[in-house]
């Protein structure tokens, strides 16, 4: 294999399991840098323009209430019952059809309402804000040119 040949996933697999004999540095850093230019391509095609609205929206509600720090009322048997809930209904749309984004917010915000553990439920919200971007990423590429 040559250093300009893209590597099959299996080989980078290798590498990364430690097996350093099965591609050369340039490879993979061939690999690397093609992935980083994926990565920078994406972010400015899809995820800048919905991460602006994000930040003028937090801009907005600054200005609006000020500075805002709150409990953050999660956690206990009745928020654990209704995400467990949640998980079982998105999973029956996912096996019968497929689940809309409703389910599938409405799955990661009861998830992070379940949770009391402030490290768990600031990841928990990090997947919510992830569904919230990708959603409104789909609208407007549903909507592109209208």
């Amino acid at each position: 294999m040559t250093d300009t040949t893209i590597p099959a996933p299996a080989q980078l697999q290798a590498w990364l399991d430690g097996n350093t004999s099965t591609l050369s540095k340039a490879a993979v850093r061939t690999v690397l840098w093609d992935l980083a230019e994926a990565q920078v391509a994406l972010e400015q095609r899809i995820a800048a323009p919905v991460h602006a609205d994000i930040y003028a929206e937090q801009v907005r509600q600054v200005v609006k209430f000020g500075e805002q720090h709150r409990e953050d009322g999660t956690g206990g048997p009745v928020m654990r019952d209704m995400a467990e809930d949640m998980r079982n209904r998105c999973n029956y749309l996912a096996e019968n059809g497929g689940a809309d984004w409703r389910a599938v917010l409405l799955e990661e915000v009861y998830e992070a309402m379940a949770e009391s553990d402030p490290a768990k439920l600031r990841a928990e919200l990090v997947q919510v804000a992830a569904v919230c971007a990708t959603w409104v990423q789909d609208i407007d590429s549903r909507t592109a040119g209208s």
